[in-house]
């Protein structure tokens, strides 16, 4: 059911016991698609009575190991390990979405068109993340691919001047989608709203060296080569 790999990093952490529970709980999650514990400890196969299973469950679910970082962030290292190219380059889109009255923040490495959870944060809160959570989220990531060359994609809600400045220090790079009313100056010109541009859907044009928004103080954007064209259509 799970790879060998996920065996060597889990039994660092949790006993044979605990490792047996979490097989087992991933097992059902995946056959019935739910997260009631309720139903989980109906369903469970340990010959004790329900209310056994159930607080079974509950003392399982509260370990402070069961965290991202202690148990999740080594299999991705390992997993990177077994299969990253010789490249090592990174893409890793940030996203939000809303799962029924839960607004969930994430984190995801691209690979072979699909998103890999890599963080996750759960906003006690409606409507979009700020520049706080942004950075709370992405430093624990940046440090999970320490060594690897990131390269963050995020929609409008991420299209944020602060987000930029700080990836850039960072050594980060960046597609980072914006609202065609922000401002660029090239150098020697004066500001333009991107609206009046001429952009259209389908067609592509980079802008090196931009400052980018009336914002003082910060560094400019597009300070390197674009990334090919082959790389953009994956």
């Amino acid at each position: 059911m799970l790879p060998g790999f996920y065996h060597k990093c889990m039994e660092k952490l949790l006993t044979p016991r605990q490792y047996a529970t979490l097989r087992i709980v991933v097992l059902l999650l995946q056959n019935y698609r739910t997260i009631q514990i309720e139903k989980l400890a109906s369903l469970l196969p340990i010959p004790l009575k329900y209310q056994s299973r159930r607080r079974h469950l509950q003392r399982f679910l509260m370990l402070p190991k069961l965290t991202p970082k202690c148990i999740w962030f080594p299999i991705i290292k390992k997993w990177l390990k077994i299969n990253q190219t010789n490249k090592r380059i990174c893409y890793v889109a940030i996203d939000r979405t809303r799962w029924k009255e839960r607004n969930l923040f994430v984190v995801s490495l691209i690979k072979n068109k699909r998103g890999i959870p890599l963080h996750w944060i759960l906003l006690n809160k409606k409507g979009n993340s700020n520049i706080a959570e942004q950075k709370r989220l992405l430093k624990s990531t940046l440090r999970l691919l320490k060594g690897y060359q990131v390269v963050i994609i995020g929609d409008r809600e991420f299209g944020n001047i602060n987000l930029a400045d700080w990836l850039s220090k960072r050594n980060c790079k960046y597609v980072l989608r914006t609202k065609n009313n922000k401002y660029i100056q090239e150098k020697g010109k004066d500001y333009q709203q991107l609206k009046s541009l001429g952009l259209a859907p389908g067609n592509s044009s980079y802008y090196k060296q931009v400052k980018f928004t009336k914002q003082p103080g910060m560094s400019r954007v597009n300070r390197e080569h674009p990334i090919s064209e082959e790389k953009q259509k994956k």
